[in-house]
């Protein structure tokens, strides 16, 4: 139980700083309504990471992920081509970084999130926290790291319930400050936007980098021995 709930916790971490459901729920609160939207983009979230979570616990917990007491073979061998995955993903995201003086291209979500109705705020939700390619190779990496620990259905599932609330707690963060502080969040919410707008190539490759490298160390460690 407790391998699999360190794991949670790390990757549950590192999905919660992706940087584009961060913007896109700053940009829903700072809307008129966008309190109850940004309640229905955080549900669509945790939907989106659980839904995509489990259905890969459900395949691969038939597939016998332990053998021994670790890992079986099947596992460390997905994990390095989850690590090889998210190195590629890595360098995309570099080489498609703006050039110094060069204003950053902002995806064409962004233009209309401001706008969208609560069900569509839900859509979004899960589109940005669930099943963006990113996101989800770093829930698949978490779900076979976390089947990969323990031979404990009970430890798996409980596990992937705490990574789940870990990995939505960058979306759920700005939703309650919004709903304790009310107007006097937005600065402190537009301040995170301008940030994570700026910054968000970085943040992005260095997450998911070091995922990539804890993946690969892990899989070739378990294979060695």
């Amino acid at each position: 139980m407790g391998d699999a709930l360190t794991l949670a916790v790390a990757f549950g971490v590192a999905v919660s700083l992706s940087p584009f459901p961060i913007i896109g729920i700053v940009l829903i609160l700072a809307a008129p309504g966008g309190r109850v939207r940004g309640l229905a983009f955080l549900g669509g979230a945790i939907a989106g990471v659980g839904a995509a979570g489990a259905l890969v616990l459900a395949v691969e917990s038939q597939a016998d992920p332990t053998d021994g007491g670790g890992p079986a073979t099947w596992v460390s061998v997905v994990k390095l081509i989850l690590a090889a995955a998210l190195v590629l993903l890595a360098a995309r995201k570099w080489r498609g970084r703006p050039r110094r003086g060069e204003a950053p291209v902002l995806p064409g979500w962004m233009t209309a999130v401001e706008t969208l109705t609560t069900r569509r705020a839900a859509a979004m939700g899960v589109l940005l926290s669930g099943v963006n390619p990113k996101n989800l190779v770093l829930i698949v990496a978490a779900v076979t790291s976390i089947a990969g620990s323990t031979d404990d259905a009970a430890a798996r599932v409980t596990a992937l319930v705490v990574f789940t609330v870990i990995a939505c707690a960058g979306v759920a963060l700005p939703v309650a400050a919004a709903a304790i502080a009310g107007d006097r969040a937005a600065p402190a919410l537009s301040g995170v936007r301008e940030w994570m707008l700026r910054h968000h190539t970085v943040i992005t490759v260095v997450i998911v980098l070091l995922i990539a490298a804890n993946l690969a160390a892990d899989a070739i460690g378990a294979l060695a021995g």
